[in-house]
């Protein structure tokens, strides 16, 4: 409904709101990288410090080896998609704020997003065949 009565295209900014928060959010041109940053150092600290880390890192390295050692394989796993799934809708997000902000129309963005989704899904089937026949 909101789609159909801005006809798709975003509301403007008052310019009193945009003060020094909206910058740290990313309206400045350093807090991309800045939250970059923040984010890799987030996730080394998690990765190499905690046992959900350690982990993550002898599941993806040996399943066998880490499954014998006791670890639940599955646990971690299911963990680490839901953490990636919910980054992935960050992003998503991210990029159709910014698409918004720049004037881009919601209704195309969404039309790229059905694409990217199709495409990614296509080479997953590819991929796992590719896989499962030994890549010949």
């Amino acid at each position: 409904m909101l789609l159909t009565t801005s006809h798709a295209y975003p509301a403007q900014i008052p310019e009193a709101a945009r003060v020094r928060i909206q910058q740290l959010f990313g309206a400045a041109d350093w807090a991309s990288l800045t939250w970059c940053v923040a984010i890799v150092v987030l996730f080394h600290v998690v990765l190499t410090r905690t046992r959900w880390g350690l982990h993550t890192i002898s599941v993806g390295g040996n399943l066998i080896g880490a499954t014998e050692a006791g670890i639940r394989a599955n646990r971690i796993k299911i963990g680490n998609f839901m953490i990636a799934s919910m980054l992935g809708a960050l992003i998503l997000a991210e990029l159709q704020n910014g698409f918004n902000l720049i004037g881009v129309s919601a209704n195309p963005f969404q039309l790229i997003l059905g694409s990217a989704i199709l495409l990614s899904m296509i080479a997953n089937q590819y991929l796992s065949r590719l896989r499962r026949t030994g890549g010949a």
